[in-house]
């Protein structure tokens, strides 16, 4: 993560004791359409002594009740009508309607009268064509008539019938996304940092200072703790659901199995490996080994039990989504919270970004097709950030209450890495590449919070215990620690903790990543 949410779970500076920031100081139906109803009358057998051409039993009724007009006078109104004499030379029978017979097919639906032909059911083209010439029709009859509210009258009618052409005319698009999203993939692959990390830090056991293992954590929607930073499941959680997948497995659980995905993400993970940060004196801040190279081994040594060879594993994750981050919020932090200033954090963007871009290309190598890569989140946004930084009033947006510094920080990251995405389409062009969005959504929970469900209100945690400024964030008592309390609906804000996100929240993002508009392009295509 960015030099935001502090998620990272790294170490902190000399002045912090964050579990997020470091293992020595944490507590840290088909509906079945009955072809019976809509064709009957169109299929009548013909009367038994007529000789004329077989019409519809609409028109011969037509025909015959004009017969008997000519035939007798017209009776007054009231009286009952005079009985049909069976000499007559109109069929008794044929006057009334005829009435459909039905037979129950094998499959419970009702077939018309043997030897009727059911019309076929209209087309959608059909529909829609109709549909356009009706929304005409109004304003075309309204010409001629004169006056102005003859004209307005057609005109709303008119606008009525438009939007009714314009749902049916997406309703093809909207039916074929639908129907792609189950079953599209045999496997989601996830990598990256706290965000998505499943419980990989866990299946060893619970560590001491890893407050995440803990109760509030996991209680919205498993009821326990797994390991996941969050109340409830998390954006790649969303995915796998939405083709109808499980929910990935931590990679280093036991006893799982990974046919249908694994989650490789860590708490800690870095875009770098470690030897990188203790080069410059900064080992100490990054005590999580895992890093996106890390991770891409451990797909490596699960292969054996996903394919048989070389070419049936490029075939298996040819039908896979990968999703690779997000990476960097932890590799910004680590001079961050040595107490090095947010210039030190630009020099290391370069190397960040070529090693995200270095990690996509080794799994494209392995032989993915289909890989989504988020940017990293606004880190000025989050509690963590503005308890730890007090920067003077004009330092935060006047609609966000954001810290700017950090949120233009972020800006730049993601606007380095979709460059670096656009590079590998070019080089790439038969792998589908795509640009996950943390940053808009974040944003938008903040300035338009009505429409997520959320409160309107400046950042703040739901899990915390009050500290400094407005945010429930207390570094000596973060969630999951003594003194910390929950917010009595987690759906009501978007930050859970201060540094990772509430289920709701991550689900808002996931359905944007999936369908529109959270990312350059959807998941889940229409055509």
């Amino acid at each position: 993560m960015p030099p935001h949410h502090g998620r990272s779970q790294c170490t902190a500076p000399p002045r912090v004791a964050s579990h997020t920031l470091s293992p020595a100081s944490s507590h840290t139906s088909v509906r079945c359409s009955s072809p019976a109803p809509p064709s009957l009358a169109t299929a009548t057998p013909p009367l038994p002594s007529d000789p004329t051409p077989k019409r519809p039993a609409v028109l011969r009724r037509a025909s015959i009740q004009s017969i008997s007009h000519h035939a007798q006078p017209r009776r007054p109104r009231g009286t009952k009508a005079p009985t049909q004499q069976p000499n007559s030379t109109v069929h008794a029978h044929s006057l009334r309607p005829y009435k459909r017979r039905k037979r129950a097919s094998a499959t419970g639906s009702y077939l018309p009268r043997s030897g009727a032909t059911p019309s076929k059911k209209p087309s959608r083209t059909a529909l829609l064509l109709s549909c356009l010439l009706r929304a005409r029709i109004p304003r075309v009859q309204a010409m001629g008539k004169g006056g102005l509210l003859a004209e307005a009258r057609a005109k709303r009618r008119s606008g009525a019938a438009w939007r009714v052409c314009a749902v049916l005319a997406a309703l093809p698009l909207l039916t074929a996304a639908a129907a792609e999203a189950p079953g599209r993939y045999r496997a989601v692959f996830n990598f990256g940092d706290s965000l998505v990390d499943a419980g990989n830090l866990v299946t060893e056991g619970i560590p001491d200072y890893l407050a995440t293992a803990r109760l509030p954590y996991g209680q919205t929607y498993f009821g326990y703790p797994t390991g996941r930073c969050s109340d409830g499941r998390l954006v790649v959680d969303f995915i796998a659901q939405e083709f109808g997948l499980p929910l990935p497995p931590p990679s280093k659980a036991k006893n799982a199995s990974f046919a249908q995905g694994a989650n490789f993400a860590i708490t800690g993970a870095t875009a770098l490996d470690t030897e990188f940060f203790e080069k410059r004196g900064l080992g100490k801040t990054v005590w999580n080994s895992g890093s996106l190279f890390t991770q891409i081994q451990w797909l490596r040594d699960l292969k054996p039990s996903l394919c048989n060879s070389a070419q049936d594993c490029k075939d298996f994750f040819a039908k896979c989504l990968f999703i690779v981050g997000e990476f960097g919020g932890n590799d910004y932090n680590a001079p961050l919270f040595a107490g090095k200033d947010l210039n030190e954090a630009y020099k290391l963007m370069p190397h960040v970004i070529q090693g995200i871009s270095d990690g996509v290309e080794q799994l494209i190598a392995e032989g993915a097709k289909d890989l989504i890569v988020p940017g990293i989140m606004p880190s000025g946004c989050f509690p963590v950030y503005l308890t730890m930084y007090t920067d003077p009033k004009e330092g935060h947006g006047s609609r966000t209450g954001c810290l700017k510094r950090f949120n233009t920080f972020s800006w730049v990251h993601n606007a380095m890495l979709k460059r670096a995405l656009e590079k590998l389409r070019a080089k790439h062009p038969g792998v589908r590449i795509m640009y996950g969005d943390y940053f808009t959504p974040v944003i938008q929970f903040i300035l338009h919070p009505e429409k997520f469900g959320f409160y309107k209100q400046l950042p703040r945690a739901c899990c915390g215990a009050p500290g400094m400024g407005p945010y429930n964030f207390n570094i000596t008592a973060k969630c999951g620690e003594p003194g910390a309390m929950t917010c009595a609906d987690p759906k009501t804000h978007w930050s859970w903790d201060g540094i990772h996100l509430t289920e709701a929240a991550y689900g808002h993002i996931a359905r944007g990543w999936l369908h529109g508009p959270f990312g350059d392009q959807p998941i889940v295509q229409s055509s």
